[in-house]
């Protein structure tokens, strides 16, 4: 099954499932095929982007250790939901997998929103190491739940809006998208389910 993954990503998603398992197969890679094209299809995102994304996050153990691939599935496609770029969240979760910029970034954004939004800084730390999709997840609730969504921000300056995306290391837009509460974010259940509706239809095997 053709995914588009470079030659060099496979073979280190390769290593990576050799290392997590104890087997070298090619398992990881009918998955991502089987499952981007079922996710794709239900969500509506591009298939390009959920296998390429995917695949990022499998080969950099370095920073998300052994992440499966129905993990990398659900990351992969909140990625887009929520408008960003892959690197945009490799460098939002890299923010806050450190204890100490996690604490900086929280008291900046407490600073900022003059105090409606207060960020736990150890727990988005834990997440951010141990679980990036309930991670992204809970980042951006935290932010709704307190009442700090996209017209919030947007009735700010520029110079403030600005001020509040550099403090999480991303682009004004991709901060207004993350905290809008129009956009349409597939749960975790259901893009489970999605994933076993490929599996049942022999979507990740070599078949």
């Amino acid at each position: 099954k053709n995914t588009g993954i470079g030659a060099a990503r496979i073979a280190q998603i390769m290593e990576n499932e050799l290392i997590r398992t104890g087997e070298a197969t090619n398992t990881a890679m009918f998955k991502i095929a089987g499952y981007s094209e079922a996710l794709a299809e239900d969500t509506g995102l591009s298939l390009k982007l959920i296998q390429d994304s995917t695949s990022k996050v499998i080969a950099n153990m370095q920073q998300f250790g052994h992440v499966t691939v129905e993990e990398a599935q659900r990351i992969s496609v909140q990625i887009q939901q929520l408008g960003m770029k892959y690197e945009t969240f490799e460098s939002l979760a890299s923010k806050f997998q450190n204890f100490s910029t996690s604490v900086s970034a929280a008291g900046d954004i407490s600073q900022l929103t003059g105090g409606a939004v207060q960020l736990d800084a150890q727990e988005l730390s834990y997440l951010a190491s141990e679980d990036q999709d309930a991670f992204l997840r809970e980042l951006r609730s935290s932010f709704l739940d307190q009442g700090f969504d996209k017209e919030q921000f947007l009735a700010l300056t520029n110079a403030e809006q600005r001020t509040i995306a550099e403090s999480m290391g991303m682009q004004r837009n991709e901060f207004a998208m993350m905290i809008d509460r129009e956009r349409d974010i597939s749960s975790q259940a259901e893009l489970d389910a999605v994933m076993k509706g490929a599996e049942d239809a022999n979507m990740t095997t070599e078949a």
